[in-house]
């Protein structure tokens, strides 16, 4: 992807004023099925990017059983 190259520079400061959002980011990037874990705009939303479905729908599923009381979604890209 070629977003790797990218960053959000409102991260650090999203982090300070709520740090939970830094576990968030912590536990996508522990999990197996990987991805690319961002910081969606000033904070609402951490998401993992990937390439191939099934590990975005693992990595959904393994967030869910770990952090029940966390949102989890996942969805293709494009998707209606």
């Amino acid at each position: 992807l070629c977003a790797g190259a990218q960053r959000n520079d409102l991260t650090e400061a999203a982090i300070k004023v709520c740090p939970p959002i830094a576990a968030v980011i912590d536990a996508l990037n522990a999990e197996p099925a990987g991805g690319l874990v961002r910081l969606s705009g000033s904070g609402a939303t951490v998401v993992a990017y990937h390439t191939d479905p099934a590990h975005a729908e693992a990595q959904a599923a393994a967030i869910a059983r770990r952090f029940p009381l966390w949102w989890t979604a996942w969805s293709p890209i494009g998707a209606s």
